[in-house]
């Protein structure tokens, strides 16, 4: 795709936690709403991940060589514990570099998420009544679905509870989403249950709650349903972001 200084920007921004929480949720629809441009904040995350890991790299390589230099042969005129405070000083520099600097090797949530999230296709299918609902979501005008989502008198219902979570989802309103998806996950329906489990785990990654995400694809990997469509995309989560 054609990239504007502005988009770049944007773009730079995001990946800096830098915009406000309205900004930040009107890019996030935007990207959902362009394949190509949630591809290439993708490659701009994943660069700036591996930038991170090189000047890791150099910090404690460089670490390293003052450690060295610290603990040759002493010169007469110093004495053994001035050799002993540089040598532990850059050894707490290093040990500190390896401590904080291992942020940047955990599983990336957002990462996972942007990649593997996509809204639901067939959110009508689920329920045995039309909600007027149906279309907004279809046409990602997500805060309007959920207000008409929540007019329904049986929205306790697991099929709305689901709409309702996936549009949470969207709009990244994630404790609710999650409260909702736990609540529609417990449905009799197969179907339901497997897809508010599956919008459950991703929910969990874009809240960064990694065990509780690692968790969800765990059990929908080993239950290992041969209806279930999520079995292969959530083995994949697992085996890239959490082995």
């Amino acid at each position: 795709m054609e990239l504007s200084e502005e988009l770049l920007r944007n773009i730079e921004d995001y990946l800096e936690g830098k915009l406000l929480a309205e900004e930040k949720r009107a890019f996030e629809l935007r990207i959902e709403a362009e394949p190509a441009l949630k591809e290439e904040v993708a490659a701009q995350r994943r660069l700036k991940n591996a930038l991170e890991v090189i000047k890791t790299k150099e910090r404690l390589k460089q670490a390293y060589t003052e450690y060295e230099e610290a603990t040759k042969v002493r010169p007469l005129n110093r004495p053994v514990w001035q050799t002993y405070a540089v040598a532990a000083s850059v050894i707490g520099l290093m040990l500190g570099i390896i401590y904080f600097g291992t942020d940047i090797f955990k599983p990336d949530s957002e990462i996972a998420f942007n990649e593997f999230y996509q809204p639901e296709a067939n959110a009508r299918g689920e329920c045995p009544q039309e909600l007027p609902a149906f279309s907004l979501y279809e046409e990602k005008q997500y805060e309007d679905a959920l207000a008409a989502a929540m007019t329904q008198k049986d929205d306790s219902t697991h099929c709305v509870r689901y709409f309702v979570g996936i549009n949470q989802l969207a709009l990244a309103k994630l404790p609710q989403a999650i409260q909702s998806l736990q609540i529609a996950q417990t449905s009799p329906n197969p179907s339901i249950r497997r897809k508010a489990e599956w919008y459950l785990g991703l929910a969990y990654l874009r809240d960064n709650n990694e065990e509780n995400a690692e968790k969800t694809f765990k059990a929908i990997v080993e239950r290992n349903e041969s209806e279930n469509p999520y079995v292969q995309p959530a083995a994949k989560i697992l085996n890239r972001f959490f082995k």
